[in-house]
């Protein structure tokens, strides 16, 4: 059987490298241990700017006031250095094999090595990404970079130096280095000890694309293109896909001979995707565009302002009144034909009721068997922890835990004292729910195979937390009620979309939260005091 081979295309994005950038800027950060003298690398960033590009003026005052770490001999320096761009190179493949420096300056010491972490790379080099989007392109690129080019060098592990620092320390070089490199290393800590290749598009500054309706149902695309000094688009090969409102309606692939093309379409477009392509660079840029076909615009206008007067300062707040308004609304008239329409608004419910699948939300009413069936369900597939966050836990909810299937996985529930002080009838005893919880919990601890498990007790006389939560793995819900009537009332289940946020707050909970069995000794002993 014939295989047609098809060799990675070009093989070098880099190929024309010095035709395409003149200078570039060394952003880099370190840690100097005052005593040891010991550099680290902090970040690391390799801007190469095209060749019509003027090199920037230096600026060596953020490298006179370093930040200071107080009572350590810890230094955060930064410094910005404007080079060749074959030397800034140099530098960068030189940490991609684990050596790195600080450049030199005049009267300084020329063998200032860098402790580097251990670097992966992506991609593969020489290979570079080309990004688009604000969710892919990384924060240190400035916006004049149309789809810039990059590679990365990101530790493997965290670096050795946040071990080093405490809480305090590594908050305050965050703040510093966020003042002066424009992104938050907290929001992006896989950037601590990084290094980075940013090349942007050398040929062209930027590609316009706009849409003029023409008959019912076509239009028309004008692309433009912005070429740097000294270059040309044409020969530069791009494939372009028009879409409508449930897909590509065309694929045009198209050798660029003009900075402006027209391209006709049979269908109203509502937004595009591109790839240019250079035969020497590879992929120079992707992006996509959307067309709008009108918009609906409210303008109200404020005329009065009420106050409303709490018992205290702090509850009385203000509230701005405001007209009916005008409605503004273009393009009214040129609506998408009734089959297209609907066909649009029912993919657009099917994928919202996708994107909530079942057990990211979920509405119980009536339905108690099923809401506790479901919440087993969340429990069942545990393959690390199991937190269960409920004030009203008792009792009867502790064969909730017994749902995890895999051995070994550890089982933790937060009760609190507002529920476990009242009295129940157990086995024809009245005692408190405590001491009835603990007793099914050591029950169940004699049997075999049992998942270890912890209960505590949130102490005081209102518990610290109020909602109920379930923690299994990385995810978390919240509970819209108690586990001991779920779902028998209008209630809900939510996955959280960002449970690292609660995470913190839930295992301070049960950090400060008191074992059931020293609570319900502690109960015995005071009862038997009094």
């Amino acid at each position: 059987m014939y295989i047609q081979e098809e060799p990675p295309r070009p093989a070098d994005p880099l190929a024309t490298f010095d035709d395409d950038y003149a200078t570039a800027v060394l952003h880099i950060a370190w840690d100097l241990h005052t005593q040891t003298k010991e550099r680290t690398l902090l970040f690391g960033l390799v801007e190469l700017l095209p060749t019509e590009v003027p090199p920037p003026f230096e600026n060596d005052d953020e490298e006179k006031e370093p930040c200071l770490l107080r009572k350590t001999n810890h230094r955060i320096f930064l410094r910005r250095v404007v080079m060749p761009a074959r030397e800034a190179l140099r530098w960068y493949l030189d940490c991609r094999r684990g050596v790195g420096g600080l450049p030199d300056k005049p009267g300084e010491d020329p063998a200032r090595k860098l402790l580097l972490s251990d670097l992966g790379e992506d991609p593969p080099w020489p290979n570079l990404l080309c990004v688009s989007g604000d969710n892919a392109t990384p924060p240190f690129c400035p916006p004049w970079q149309e789809n810039p080019r990059v590679h990365h060098l990101i530790p493997l592990s965290e670096p050795g130096i946040m071990k080093v620092w405490r809480d305090a320390e590594r908050e305050k070089a965050t703040d510093w280095l966020s003042d002066r490199l424009h992104f938050r290393f907290d929001e992006y800590p896989e950037y601590w000890g990084s290094v980075h290749l940013v090349a942007p598009n050398p040929v062209y500054r930027d590609l316009e694309m706009r849409s003029r309706p023409g008959m019912p149902l076509r239009g028309s695309l004008f692309l433009r293109f912005q070429p740097r000094a000294g270059q040309t688009v044409e020969g530069l090969s791009m494939i372009c896909r028009p879409n409508s409102w449930m897909g590509p309606v065309d694929i045009r692939h198209i050798i660029v001979k003009a900075r402006i093309l027209r391209i006709e379409s049979e269908a109203r477009v509502t937004d595009v995707q591109d790839e240019v392509i250079d035969l020497k660079r590879g992929l120079l840029a992707q992006g996509s565009y959307a067309f709008p076909t009108g918009f609906n615009l409210q303008v109200n206008m404020v005329t009065s302002r009420v106050r409303v007067a709490g018992k205290t300062p702090e509850e009385s707040f203000e509230v701005d009144r405001v007209d009916k308004g005008d409605k503004i609304v273009t393009n009214e008239t040129e609506r998408t034909p009734s089959a297209r329409e609907r066909m649009a608004e029912a993919q657009r419910q099917r994928m919202r009721k996708r994107h909530v699948d079942s057990r990211s939300q979920r509405w119980f009413s009536g339905a108690k068997v099923e809401a506790t069936s479901v919440v087993r369900e969340l429990i069942h597939p545990a393959k690390r922890e199991v937190l269960l966050v409920d004030p009203y836990f008792g009792p009867n909810e502790l064969t909730f835990a017994l749902a995890v299937r895999q051995e070994g996985i550890p089982i933790q529930i937060l009760s609190s004292v507002e529920m476990l002080k009242n009295r129940c009838e157990e086995e024809g005893q009245e005692k408190e729910q405590g001491e009835a919880l603990l007793a099914n919990l050591d029950r169940l601890g004699a049997e075999d195979r049992l998942n270890p498990m912890a209960i505590r007790v949130m102490t005081g006389d209102r518990p610290a937390i109020h909602d109920r939560f379930l923690l299994v793995d990385d995810r978390v819900w919240l509970l819209g009620s108690s586990l001991n009537e779920f779902g028998s009332r209008g209630t809900m289940l939510v996955s959280l979309p960002d449970p690292e946020a609660v995470r913190g707050h839930l295992r301070k909970a049960w950090d400060d939260a008191k074992d059931l069995r020293v609570w319900v000794d502690e109960r015995k002993k005071a009862q038997v005091g009094t």
